[in-house]
């Protein structure tokens, strides 16, 4: 019998059905299908597997065919599995399979010699497996086996396993498995509150954060409507939002919401929705949620300290200006919006300070301010300027009557004792008042008038007396004879040269080496001596005389500095820090103005410290942001003063490129007797420092306050604690005899992040 009548017709079809599935290119590529080839051997080739003609029809499969004895030495292997693995016949033939082309231990540490052991006893209990396997390079790949008992009549003689390549199924499912664990502890242990919402609001899931949120758990919060866990005012919000995110899928709205916790305390949330309604895997609107409770609650402490007088809680000057601003603006529509303003001077306060001391003067200041408030309706405003002076704002009054009849309230007020608690025991302290009266009126256009006005009355109340009462009216020809005398003689100044610049050191805190100077506005008045800049600047602003004044004030400046450094080449350059008034801020022309000084003066830009306050941004914050723009984009750095004293601070640091802050004097003034006061500068500082901007605290005047400000963090002062101003030659002399070691120096560009103040070390305002 010829070889070709060896095989029954029953073998023929075994063969044409091997042959079917071995498609050329699958075999190259050593890659199987389905492990069902098995089959195509047929139950009773796959039992008997064990002579050459078997071996043939197993060369045809493409699939691994390998044949094991009861001991697992590899007895067959076709060129499939060759390929496969990537040896030799002669390499594998008569090799255990464990170590050869199966690992002792797969990756997760599981036994392979044991599950062979457990194959090679009994086949038919492990007829399906999936393992891991090893190609000749080292390369780790999975196979899915199919397993069948190899007998020789009935004697079991070994196993024959069919198996194809699962390893890119297998690794994907792997990869799935793991991201499926990384997002699931990602949700898990974020801080970041996951919710998903469907299209009417109704909770469908909620991440674990819930809990150390909001101290719910998902199963508190899961199917109910969200809105019913939310702030009353912020449901309409909500439910807005739900209807822009569910019409567009692009829609990514960031809002924030108030969520009550479980003993019904508001939560505050700032959130961020994504559309997910047609996504299969969510279904849903899903929202995250971070918790910035402490941070509305420090915006809330920084505006309050803002806009509210730090000892009696009352509004402070900036408040009052913006409610008699729009105060002034409603009268000017008709007579009907009539209002008043009455200026409050306590009368003989300074004798209670010395007597009972600053601590007990600062306690009836604040009891003061609370019967000032009773006397007021709750349309009407109390603020306190500073020290004992107090302005009211009587909003739509009836008629002019109203004011005086305040007026009587405030003296019967007063009246009543005050109970002082001193070390000895309480004592009882009276209190009286100058009062100055201003009716609005359609001619008055600015609240700074309306408010000098009434202080000008309130001081000829008080120079006829104790509690007595004036009101301002036209005819008050002296003090207006007073204020062209000195505004003739502001304008003379100019000319004759009488304005000279006094100089204050900036200060680094910590090695007391000065980093800069601030140039300080003086008028040596030939017949009343040197004038404060608080009894000029005023006039000069509402006059125009600033806009000179200001330019002889930065050219002087820019030049003393540069020259002062040009005399100590040896020591580090100090920066010029000058102030800008509103109206010189709103020139358009200032950069322009600028860049010319320093170019005739050779000053370096940066070493230019331009002083800001935050009235003069107010006036036109759009044009503020661009003059702020030029002025950096020059190389001066543009600085805010007075932080914490004016309107908006936050919002001004966020949006303006300061480059500096300056913590206002009032702050520092209370570090020794306001324990909470020092927290407020630690978080002014702190904010500072988290906006890339340079600190300075004006005012020191103790080693008490520089004691605390040290263990605040590194910055500058200024104060009289280091040096009152002085003129420039004194200040040499000073600096020189202070001075007289030379410390590590700074390079420039460590003064180019060093940062100036506006107000002297005596509280005085300058140009």
């Amino acid at each position: 019998m010829s070889a070709e009548n060896n095989t029954s017709p029953a073998d023929d079809a075994g063969v044409e059905r091997v042959a079917a599935c071995s498609a050329p290119e699958t075999a190259k590529s050593g890659h199987c299908p389905e492990p069902t080839v098995v089959c195509a051997l047929g139950e009773d080739a796959v039992s008997r597997f064990d002579d050459r003609r078997d071996e043939a029809f197993a060369e045809f499969a493409p699939c691994i065919v390998l044949r094991l004895d009861r001991q697992g030495v590899i007895t067959f292997i076709n060129d499939f599995g060759l390929r496969f693995f990537g040896y030799k016949r002669e390499e594998l033939i008569g090799r255990p399979v464990i170590g050869s082309i199966t690992p002792p231990l797969d990756q997760n540490g599981r036994d392979m010699s044991a599950m062979l052991q457990a194959l090679c006893d009994n086949p038919e209990a492990l007829n399906q497996s999936e393992n891991e396997n090893m190609r000749k390079n080292g390369e780790r790949v999975w196979v899915s086996w199919a397993n069948r008992p190899l007998r020789r009549g009935d004697e079991f003689v070994g196993v024959i396993s069919v198996g194809s390549d699962v390893t890119a199924g297998r690794r994907a499912s792997e990869e799935l498995a793991r991201r499926e664990r990384f997002y699931h502890s990602l949700i898990k242990n974020s801080s970041d509150l996951v919710t998903i919402v469907d299209r009417d609001g109704v909770i469908l899931y909620e991440s674990p954060a819930v809990t150390s949120c909001l101290g719910l758990s998902p199963e508190d919060t899961t199917g109910a409507a969200l809105e019913t866990h939310l702030h009353a005012e912020d449901v309409v919000g909500f439910r807005n939002m739900l209807a822009v995110v569910g019409e567009r899928e692009d829609a990514a709205p960031v809002f924030e919401i108030r969520r009550k916790d479980r003993s019904g305390c508001d939560v505050h949330l700032e959130a961020v929705a994504a559309n997910c309604l047609e996504d299969d895997a969510v279904s849903g609107i899903i929202i995250n949620s971070r918790n910035i409770t402490e941070r509305k609650a420090f915006e809330e402490k920084i505006r309050r300290h803002a806009f509210h007088d730090a000892l009696t809680g009352l509004p402070n000057r900036t408040l009052f200006m913006d409610r008699l601003t729009r105060a002034i603006a409603r009268r000017r529509r008709g007579p009907e919006h009539s209002y008043a303003v009455l200026f409050v001077d306590i009368d003989r306060f300074k004798m209670v300070n010395d007597s009972l001391g600053h601590a007990l003067g600062d306690k009836l200041l604040a009891d003061i301010g609370k019967r000032l408030r009773s006397c007021l309706r709750k349309v009407d405003t109390v603020a306190r300027f500073g020290g004992d002076e107090f302005v009211l704002l009587l909003d739509q009054v009836p008629d002019d009557r109203e004011a005086f009849r305040v007026a009587e309230r405030i003296k019967k007020a007063l009246s009543r004792p005050f109970i002082v608690e001193k070390a000895d025991g309480p004592t009882e302290v009276f209190a009286s008042a100058g009062v100055g009266i201003v009716h609005g009126s359609p001619d008055y256009t600015d609240p700074d008038q309306v408010v000098r006005d009434a202080d000008t009355a309130m001081h000829k109340a008080k120079s006829e007396g104790a509690g007595r009462c004036r009101v301002f009216h036209a005819r008050m020809h002296s003090q207006a004879v007073e204020v062209l005398t000195l505004e003739t003689d502001l304008r003379k100044s100019l000319q004759k040269d009488e304005l000279e610049l006094y100089y204050q050191p900036i200060i680094d805190i910590h090695s007391g080496r000065p980093m800069g100077m601030e140039a300080l506005l003086r008028w040596n008045h030939p017949t009343r001596g040197l004038v404060s800049p608080l009894d000029f600047i005023p006039l000069a602003e509402e006059t125009g005389l600033i806009i000179p004044i200001g330019d002889l004030v930065l050219e002087r400046a820019c030049r003393d500095i540069e020259q002062f450094n040009r005399a100590h080449p040896d020591s580090s350059p100090l920066f010029a820090a000058v102030n800008v008034s509103a109206k010189q801020f709103g020139r358009p022309d200032l950069a322009g103005k600028v860049a010319s000084v320093l170019t005739d003066t050779g000053l370096p830009p940066h070493l230019l410290k331009i002083e800001i306050t935050e009235s003069a941004i107010m006036e036109n914050p759009e044009r503020a942001a661009l003059i702020l723009e030029e002025l950096q984009e020059l190389g001066a750095k543009p600085a805010i003063d007075d932080f914490g004293t004016g309107y908006s601070s936050l919002s001004h640091l966020h949006a303006f490129p300061f480059d500096t802050l300056k913590i206002d004097r009032s702050f520092i003034n209370a570090l020794d007797r306001d324990v909470k006061n020092g927290k407020i500068v630690q978080a002014i500082i702190n904010l500072a420092e988290n906006l890339d901007m340079t600190v300075v605290a004006e005012g020191i005047e103790s080693e008490g306050q520089r004691s605390r400000l040290q263990g605040m963090g590194r910055f500058l002062g200024q104060g009289f604690l280091f040096a009152r101003p002085m003129p420039m030659a004194a200040l040499v002399e000073h600096m020189e005899q202070t001075y007289t070691k030379e410390r590590p120096e700074r390079t420039a560009a460590a003064v180019s992040n060093t940062r100036p103040e506006q107000v002297d070390g005596t509280g005085e305002h300058t140009a």
